[in-house]
């Protein structure tokens, strides 16, 4: 091991911005100091069987000793603000460098230039482990452009891709330096109505949180490319749902450059599926009021929000977060108003379908928390019950509004991920997707192809003939009474005795 490797990189690079010396770290570890300066110098590795122990202890040293100066530049490289959350970005990030080294040496891939290796194929578990690459950890700064034939890939397979950002960042804060171009092939023969719709909301949601563009296109087909700008780059041909041949590896930096540069040119607007937008924009546009005027309404709640209030729910909310609404959305408490006169009138008089997520209702009985043109508020639990009454009167006297109750998950790969709100019509389709980031994105459908897919989802979800879907209107109202019974309860229970309540509540419904 005489080169430096990537471990040894990483390393030497903490203590040199902590300003932590070798003899430093070699006594908080009870090592003798050569051994830290053969893991500097590239010399050695640290043991594999005690690899946890060691790299806890490097980050606890790095962190704990560093100047106030390096402290501060190391909380801005691993974009964290607290000390136990640089500590654990640090410690993943040592790992994955060091399980990323050892995984390669094991490995005995064929070398075909510097930087570069070489496999005639490899399954996709193989190939998806090795484009997890230990630079993903780096959130200062990355560009990722990534064509890959999604939907040929077996189910499981999908699922890493969807969830390769999760465990890869530190939490679900905004990262503004991070960027990432995926194009996927969503040909008809390839397509499952249900399950890919679902994923394609649940890679929205997942990726929300850094600059994620989303394109479809036939030239994804039989691709698995992945390519972190000046970094990194793996790429393959996809022969089957499990299976990768002539799969090509490289850290070289020209190389990687010069990919980026060509699958970024195969990523046109034109094939763009979603544009982000945001709330203030939909309604500065009139694209919220378009949506609410046109045909074939459809909605999805996974969480309520302003378009099924009462008006004088609405008022005081409105008067309560004035001050708030009018800087995040830049609208006057008129022009809101203006809005909430026209939803409402859409609801009470038009025709929509309408498909609710029971948790919606137990998460707004519980938290109380409304998701108010994506302005976050929490309800007291009078205004909870009198949200949750009103869209019980809607259900009992509404006729022109037709209702199904989802419970529980249509897809179960996807049973932990907050189910969006999707607002789908005649005119204009759009997803808010419900997140932890400081800003609620929303995914305006920016593709006829898939505004088609996500109609057939609506309607084979709505179609659904099984226990996960309840047709029945006096069954939707009795539930949603049920509801109104646990808020009732709950707000008669004080202190620990409310938490065991609302936890068993939640546990029954």
């Amino acid at each position: 091991m005489d080169d430096k490797n990537r471990f040894s990189i990483l390393l030497e690079h903490l203590l040199e911005v902590a300003e932590v010396k070798n003899y430093t770290l070699a006594k908080r570890l009870q090592y003798d100091v050569s051994y830290i300066s053969k893991w500097v110098s590239g010399r050695m590795l640290p043991a594999k069987k005690t690899e946890k122990r060691v790299m806890e202890g490097i980050s606890a040293c790095v962190v704990d000793e560093a100047t106030d100066d390096g402290r501060d530049l190391l909380l801005r490289e691993y974009s964290v603000s607290i000390p136990s959350d640089l500590k654990a970005a640090i410690y993943d990030n040592l790992i994955a460098e060091y399980d990323y080294l050892q995984e390669e040496l094991d490995s005995g891939e064929a070398r075909i230039g510097p930087y570069t290796d070489f496999w005639a194929e490899l399954n996709m578990l193989q190939y998806l482990t090795k484009m997890v690459h230990p630079v993903l950890r780096r959130v200062s700064q990355l560009d990722i452009v990534a064509v890959m034939d999604l939907m040929e890939m077996a189910r499981e397979y999908r699922l890493k891709v969807a969830n390769l950002q999760n465990g890869q960042l530190v939490d679900q804060r905004s990262y503004d330096n991070v960027y990432f171009k995926l194009m996927i092939d969503i040909s008809r023969e390839k397509w499952d109505p249900i399950y890919d719709a679902a994923l394609i909301i649940n890679v929205l949601t997942n990726f929300s949180h850094i600059h994620f563009k989303l394109f479809g296109s036939t030239a994804a087909a039989g691709r698995a490319v992945f390519v972190v700008k000046g970094d990194f780059a793996i790429t393959g041909l996809l022969v089957s749902h499990s299976r990768c041949a002539a799969v090509t590896a490289t850290e070289d930096p020209q190389n990687c450059e010069s990919l980026y540069d060509n699958f970024s040119k195969l990523c046109v607007r034109d094939d763009q599926l979603f544009r982000d937008t945001s709330m203030r924009q939909l309604i500065s546009q009139y694209d919220y009021m378009h949506t609410l005027l046109a045909s074939n309404l459809r909605w999805m709640f996974g969480h309520l929000n302003e378009l099924l209030l009462p008006d004088d729910l609405f008022e005081e909310i409105l008067t309560a977060h004035e001050a708030e609404l009018k800087d995040f959305l830049g609208a006057t408490p008129a022009e809101l108003r203006g809005v909430h006169n026209l939803a409402k009138g859409v609801v009470e008089e038009t025709n929509i379908r309408i498909l609710i997520y029971e948790a919606a209702f137990s998460s707004m009985a519980v938290s109380g928390e409304l998701d108010f043109f994506s302005y976050k508020v929490s309800l007291t639990p009078d205004q909870r019950s009198r949200c949750i009454s009103y869209v019980l009167q809607l259900c009992k006297q509404r006729e022109k509004l037709e209702f199904r109750l989802i419970s529980g998950r249509i897809v179960n790969d996807f049973q932990y991920v907050a189910d969006p709100n999707m607002f789908l019509s005649g005119a204009a389709s759009y997803l808010r997707l419900d997140n932890n980031c400081p800003i609620n994105r929303i995914a305006m459908v920016n593709n006829s192809v898939m505004e088609d897919r996500l109609s057939e989802y609506f309607d084979q979800v709505w179609n659904l003939d099984d226990q996960n879907v309840t047709k029945e209107r006096n069954a939707i109202a009795e539930h949603i009474h049920h509801v109104l019974q646990g808020i009732h309860l709950i707000t008669r229970a004080k202190g620990d005795e409310m938490e065991e309540l609302q936890e068993s509540w939640m546990n029954k419904i």
